[in-house]
């Protein structure tokens, strides 16, 4: 499956969503990150560790400040003092604005991954280190949830 529509399908899981965003604003994780983690653990593709460092070197060029610079707006939004009827067309663009860059990000991250990786028959563990640097003492938990998420979310497709 392509990492496009895995990220997709995955964030459409409600609780997937309400846990991502939680580690973005509490812990300043990734999402995008996590979610290629997720992709490669479950599509048992492997990556070499400078091919790993790599790819997180991609997610931190120019269009990651412009995504954050878009998440931080809309996160004022939110805030904001004008009626919704007031806001909801700005919303709306700031959104679009914000997907059109994550397809961009995703799309880097499949060229990198289709250059790079192997398949390989045992899943390799990618996602626990990286929740560890994020969520110390509970990275590992956290990602045996997630990786049990994704199998309940991807176990009628396979």
């Amino acid at each position: 499956m392509p990492f496009k529509n895995f990220a997709f399908e995955l964030w459409d899981n409600s609780e997937f969503e309400k846990i991502c965003l939680a580690l973005q604003n509490q812990k300043s994780l990734n999402v995008l990150a996590l979610l290629y983690r997720l992709w490669l653990e479950h599509e048992r593709l492997e990556l070499s560790e400078p091919a790993l460092n790599q790819s997180a070197n991609l997610l931190r060029k120019a269009d990651a400040d412009l995504l954050d610079l878009f998440r931080a707006l809309r996160r004022q939004l939110k805030e904001c003092s004008l009626t919704e009827e007031h806001l909801a067309p700005l919303k709306q663009q700031v959104l679009k604005i914000e997907l059109i860059v994550e397809k961009k990000q995703l799309a880097a991250m499949q060229a990198h991954t289709d250059r790079h990786a192997k398949k390989v028959l045992q899943r390799p563990i990618v996602v626990a280190p990286y929740l560890e640097q994020h969520v110390p003492n509970e990275g590992v938990e956290l990602a045996k949830f997630l990786a049990q998420l994704v199998e309940r979310q991807f176990e009628t497709k396979s």
